[in-house]
């Protein structure tokens, strides 16, 4: 019994070893295809060395080694050395099936003519050469850019029966049937789309001239930013480079600069800014804080926020002033450096104020004590303790006048906690800043 137990075991592993090799790739059948001269006298028969499983897809080579027969012209393949089987040219294909397939080289004395392809004043590679005489009424498969021709500034588009591209035009794997006449197949070429870049005085100017960029780029080409040449100026302002929108708030490039043309015009409007030892005004929006009066008490917080664009030509400076437009009792002016657009960041400098009128506040900030405007926003805050007082007590008393330049966002917070977001525009809290 132990005997036959044993015996069966080993049986079974041998099996499902056998069966583990059947299942590899030695099992798997395959096929090839062969070229045959067929009575050629010159020349050698291309090779094709792959081997075809059933139902691939086989493409007929060229007549790559010039096979040649004295008296007869080559005209493609057939599958029988008569002729009288199936006929395919370069660039055709076919389904094998479950036989080795043997391609005979098809002689014939009967007129033929020939596919010639042109590259139309290409600047680089080559044309495809199709090596089959064809005879009238045969099919022609279009060949593709076999060697990769290229056009300065154009983009290859296939192929066309004449050089203007007024012609028919074929694709790669496209036929058609030949005619009593040799066939010329020219390259076509459709020019690369350009764009422009426009420059912007971004507003009235008083004197100078925009710059002109009379180049037109092609999507992926690498554009240099122009300078000033036309020294632009604007009363007031310093010239401080070029901007992708003109409100100041995206790229900003300076001369010399470089950046990749995308598939659109660009407009580069100038970037204006006041001098050093002047003001810059920046505001927050508010809701009317005596909408919290009812159920909210503590400490309100809110901030008017410079970004690095409008501080970009004082990065490194000093910042000497603090103005702010408020009134009421006693305050805290705080001012935040290297914040991003969404919460300020380290707290630079704080001072305590009593604005018992209406209008500007003027806080200097003594030598020393100076903060440096360094990479980021920069935020200047108001804060008031609200604890204890009525509802017509709780408002800020600030400006409500409309001005043109727009707010960063308005963000704010209650009792040191985290900066909340407003949107509302009824109330204007006006901040300064003077830098040096």
């Amino acid at each position: 019994m132990k005997k036959f137990l044993l015996i069966s075991i080993i049986s079974l592993m041998v099996l499902m070893v056998l069966t583990g090799c059947g299942g590899g790739g030695s099992g798997v059948t395959t096929y090839t295809v062969t070229y045959d001269a067929n009575g050629s006298d010159d020349g050698s028969v291309p090779v094709d060395s792959a081997k075809y499983q059933q139902g691939q897809t086989v493409t007929v080579l060229g007549n790559t080694g010039n096979l040649a027969k004295t008296g007869f012209v080559f005209a493609g393949w057939n599958t029988q050395a008569d002729g009288n089987g199936t006929t395919y040219t370069q660039g055709q294909t076919f389904t094998i099936g479950t036989a080795n397939v043997t391609l005979y080289a098809k002689w014939t004395t009967n007129p033929t003519y020939t596919v010639t392809y042109d590259g139309n004043s290409n600047t680089g590679g080559s044309v495809p050469v199709d090596s089959t005489n064809y005879e009238q009424g045969q099919t022609v498969t279009i060949l593709g850019n076999l060697g990769n021709l290229t056009k300065t500034g154009s983009f290859f588009a296939g192929w066309n029966t004449r050089a203007d591209g007024s012609g028919t035009t074929y694709t790669q794997s496209q036929t058609f049937t030949m005619g009593a006449a040799n066939v010329t197949l020219y390259a076509k070429w459709t020019a690369n789309p350009t764009y422009s870049v426009i420059y912007n005085a971004n507003g009235p100017t008083t004197s100078g001239f925009l710059p002109t960029d009379n180049t037109k780029y092609q999507q992926g080409q690498t554009v240099t930013v122009l300078g000033n040449p036309g020294n632009l100026a604007k009363t007031g302002y310093i010239f401080s480079g070029w901007n992708t929108l003109a409100n100041g708030n995206g790229t900003t490039y300076t001369q010399g600069q470089t950046f990749t043309m995308g598939a659109a015009n660009v407009t580069l409007y100038a970037k204006w800014m006041t001098p050093a030892g002047t003001y810059l005004l920046q505001y927050c929006s508010d809701v009317n804080p005596t909408r919290w009066a009812r159920t909210t008490s503590g400490i309100y917080e809110m901030t008017a926020r410079f970004t690095p664009d409008e501080l970009g030509a004082y990065q490194g400076g000093k910042v000497t002033e603090i103005h702010f437009n408020a009134s009421g009792t006693i305050c805290t002016i705080k001012l935040y450096g290297h914040g991003t657009p969404d919460a300020p960041g380290p707290l630079l400098y704080q001072t305590t104020s009593n604005p018992t009128f209406s209008g500007w506040h003027t806080i200097a900030i003594p030598a020393g004590q100076q903060p440096t405007v360094g990479p980021g926003d920069l935020w200047i805050s108001y804060e008031k303790d609200y604890t204890g007082f009525d509802a017509t007590e709780k408002g800020l008393g600030v400006d409500t006048k409309t001005y043109d330049q727009k707010p960063n966002g308005s963000w704010h917070r209650w009792n040191g906690g985290a900066w909340s977001k407003k949107d509302d525009a009824l109330w204007k809290l006006r901040m300064q800043v003077k830098m040096e």
